[in-house]
């Protein structure tokens, strides 16, 4: 249902930015009292109405709507008031206010002209476009499911988009009905941001503006190299911000225990060869009926479980807490007999429910559980609209250098959807940056960054044929056993070297005189000679 609120906000945002003047997106629009007039030329226009609120099966559309520029204020017969504001990226937002205890949904429902049955054409989240028909249908719905995108070609040219982050549409053949003309109608959960308030965003574009903007995004930067300290000295050796020498980091995330995540986010990694960590609630519904598929997929090396709480209810007091991470962990070790405990776990906080317990009950029931806090939850659709948005976020860990993240719901379905589309540019975007990001699962990274913020290394001795130094952690060994990326000075005759650390011996290439090799931090000397070739 939220998907389809999205889809008409996108159209209003459309709107408005054709209103400011806006000529990107070639398309003609006005804002007026009835909601947003959109003039696509040959195509004809369509009117993208203001959203109604839904309590129950009634629902109440503004009244007393005032336009001023590129802004309108709205009221409702229930006390709840609306205001729009075009951002400059060319979003509309309805933020709501006054909001009753009653008021559920937001409903969309926009007249969509008969002419479109002269070769006109629909679309859903890039699906194969399907015509408008000519002839009146025995059944009025032509679509009807969850979507984020909604493509309309009328056969006359002026195609646009309608995008919105999570709902319900239905297109509908209104002849059924005795009515002359299509409709497209959405509808959208209300998420409060507190009791009475609420923020919906809508976008709407034409499909050659949304591709260009994709493929700028999507491609590679040119990034000056990162300012390490130069290794001057024979022997001389740094420790890698991330494995590999690799620029950046980065973290996936999936919450809820999705059916989605089974069925299309994991078939997507895969492709990739991309981990993800996937956050479950395994006392839920959503994971219970495909738990079977859970707990064979857990065993993928590139899947890993993570603690989302069993139930995903919430907690009263600590002592809540203390049973529903604990009963998920427990289900997380059975799945993985084999592993060692103690063990670390990703932990992530389900949105949406109470959580009562302090900071100090938090911190002390992660640590008692070996249980890694994730980053604070970020990502679409909450967050980020667009691919280009999800996009700039790991261009940005690539110029800062650092990690970066995304966390999702459903993906392509279920609840707070990301569609495929989207998920596609993201994941095909980090497959591209192989070479220059770590993506990796938030335990690994974890264990990475607290092991090299805690490590020093030490130059035992450095002759012409041998190389000896200690790589030391303050890390507890049991939880913290990742292998470090170091980063040696060497002889510059040194073509191919041999390192030996413990009983494990194996051989790097070395470039000018540096050779990267991971070693692992504790006691046994890393040696390194030139290799006998």
């Amino acid at each position: 249902m939220r998907r389809m609120g999205k889809f008409l906000g996108i159209l209003a945002a459309l709107a408005v930015l054709t209103l400011l003047g806006t000529t990107a997106l070639a398309l003609t629009t006005t804002l007026t009292e009835k909601g947003v007039l959109v003039d696509t030329g040959a195509g004809g226009a369509y009117m993208v109405p203001f959203p109604g609120i839904g309590t129950g099966d009634k629902c109440q559309s503004p009244t007393a709507v005032k336009v001023t520029a590129n802004t309108a204020t709205g009221q409702y017969e229930n006390g709840a008031t609306f205001s729009t504001t075009l951002e400059t990226d060319g979003t509309l937002v309805f933020k709501f206010a006054a909001l009753p205890e009653s008021a559920k949904h937001y409903k969309f429902n926009m007249s969509l002209p008969l002419s479109l049955k002269d070769g006109g054409t629909f679309a859903v989240d890039g699906a194969a476009p399907v015509p408008f028909p000519a002839a009146a249908t025995s059944d009025a719905f032509l679509f009807k499911n969850n979507g984020q995108r909604l493509l309309i070609t009328p056969g006359k040219g002026g195609a646009f988009v309608i995008a919105i982050e999570h709902g319900w549409q239905q297109v509908m053949d209104l002849r059924v009905w005795k009515t002359n003309a299509f409709a497209w109608i959405a509808f959208a959960d209300v998420v409060r941001s507190d009791g009475a308030s609420a923020v919906y965003t809508l976008k709407v574009y034409t499909p050659e503006a949304q591709a260009a903007q994709a493929k700028a995004a999507a491609a590679p930067l040119v990034l000056p190299p990162l300012k390490l300290k130069e290794l001057a000295e024979n022997g001389a050796t740094r420790i890698e911000k991330w494995p590999g020498g690799k620029r950046a980091a980065f973290l996936l995330a999936f919450d809820d225990s999705c059916q989605t995540h089974i069925h299309k986010a994991m078939p997507e990694l895969k492709k990739r060869n991309l981990p993800g960590t996937f956050y479950i609630n395994p006392g839920n519904g959503p994971y219970k009926n495909e738990q079977k598929a859970w707990e064979a997929l857990a065993h993928e090396p590139l899947f890993v479980l993570a603690n989302h709480t069993f139930t995903h209810a919430g907690v009263a007091d600590a002592a809540a807490l203390e049973t529903d991470i604990a009963r998920c962990n427990a289900v997380i070790n059975q799945i993985y007999p084999d592993k060692t405990l103690p063990r670390l776990i990703g932990f992530g906080t389900p949105g949406g429910v109470p959580w009562k317990v302090t900071a100090d009950e938090f911190q002390a029931a992660l640590a008692r559980h070996h249980l890694v806090n994730r980053p604070s939850f970020y990502g679409p659709p909450f967050h980020l609209k667009t691919a280009a948005d999800c996009l700039a976020v790991i261009n940005n860990a690539l110029v800062k250098g650092d990690m970066g993240h995304l966390d999702f719901h459903g993906i392509g379905g279920d609840w707070h959807v990301t569609s495929m589309e989207i998920f596609t540019a993201i994941v095909d975007k980090l497959a591209a940056e192989k070479d220059r990001i770590w993506t990796t699962d938030v335990v690994s990274w974890h264990q990475y960054v607290t092991e090299r913020n805690t490590a020093a290394v030490q130059v035992l001795a450095a002759e012409a044929g041998e190389i000896r130094l200690t790589l030391s952690s303050k890390a507890d060994p049991q939880l913290y056993d990742r292998p470090l990326t170091l980063t040696t000075r060497v002889d510059p005759a040194w073509k191919q070297c041999t390192i030996t650390q413990g009983q494990k011996t194996w051989d790097a290439t070395a470039d000018q005189g540096m050779v990267q090799y991971d070693a692992c931090p504790g006691s046994a000397p890393i040696v390194l000679r030139p290799a006998k070739l």
